[in-house]
């Protein structure tokens, strides 16, 4: 059965990184993957200042922008093809155009209706927004994946599971299975002082692990007075691994979606691909 990967393409006002997304379609191809990606040209509102638009002359402004990532879309659809015929996994391919405000309202449904978002790691504040929606209303997984080369296909694929016995936790692990069966090398990495965490609960994990043949093996931390993402950040990259498995934490307080402070930490310096589910 394929695993059904969506990617979505910005080209305004920052292009996604290709080597991002080339990392994350790299990933994916390590199980039986299909790639659904939706690429973005922006449509900008005309201007209704007539003053302003004498004075800088927007509406030129934003026809060359119009035109810039029209081209840029056709640029990156070519490129996505020839990425998905490199790792020998269908791709279709969507060009959408909409206002920037509408964006995350086009990608909602491919996004709850495939079974993996592949998202550039955020670098500016657009972008962090964008990221932070779709994970948290996708209902499912979502690949976080940093601007950094992707590694030979031949090296040994490892998983780093960050595990505090909480729901989101449990529900990344399950969601990340596929990549758990695929990968050599698997690892629970626990801080032990951040949160309290039940001392079996690691171990029961291990179990479960185990149960559907993946072995694995337990790693403690303490994160000091470091930010506990980097913790678990750090613990994955010395164990080896490719990928991060994590939750996503947040609450709603006054229509403002507050992060946990692993979630924070993980998006505002993503150093690994990070698969994390809310």
């Amino acid at each position: 059965m394929s695993y059904d990967c969506f990617l979505p393409i910005a080209t305004f006002p920052d292009a996604t990184p290709r080597q991002a997304i080339s990392l994350g379609m790299a990933i994916a191809a390590r199980i039986d993957a299909r790639f659904c990606a939706s690429v973005h040209e922006v449509d900008i509102a005309p201007v209704s200042n007539v003053l302003a638009d004498m004075a800088i002359n927007v509406t030129a402004m934003s026809e060359r922008a119009e035109a810039d990532s029209k081209t840029t879309a056709g640029v990156m659809a070519q490129w996505l093809k020839q990425q998905a015929d490199e790792l020998a996994k269908p791709i279709s391919i969507q060009r959408i155009r909409c206002r920037p405000e509408d964006l995350i309202d086009n990608w909602i449904v491919p996004s709850r209706t495939n079974d993996l978002t592949i998202l550039a790691a955020p670098g500016s504040d657009q972008q962090e927004a964008m990221v932070i929606d779709l994970v948290f209303a996708n209902g499912g997984p979502a690949l976080i994946v940093p601007d950094i080369e992707v590694p030979a296909t031949d090296e040994v694929f490892g998983v780093c599971i960050a595990w505090d016995g909480g729901r989101a936790a449990a529900r990344a692990v399950r969601d990340a299975m596929p990549f758990l069966k695929a990968a050599k090398d698997v690892s629970i990495v626990v801080v032990d002082d951040d949160k309290a965490i039940e001392g079996k609960s690691a171990m029961a994990l291990s179990h479960w692990l185990g149960h559907h043949g993946i072995a694995s093996r337990l790693l403690t931390r303490s994160r000091g007075t470091v930010p506990v993402g980097e913790t678990l950040q750090a613990a994955a990259l010395a164990a080896g691994a490719d990928m991060l498995v994590m939750g996503a934490y947040g609450h709603s307080r006054v229509r403002e979606l507050v992060l946990g402070g692993a979630t924070r930490s993980i998006l505002e310096h993503t150093r690994l691909p990070i698969l994390t589910t809310h």
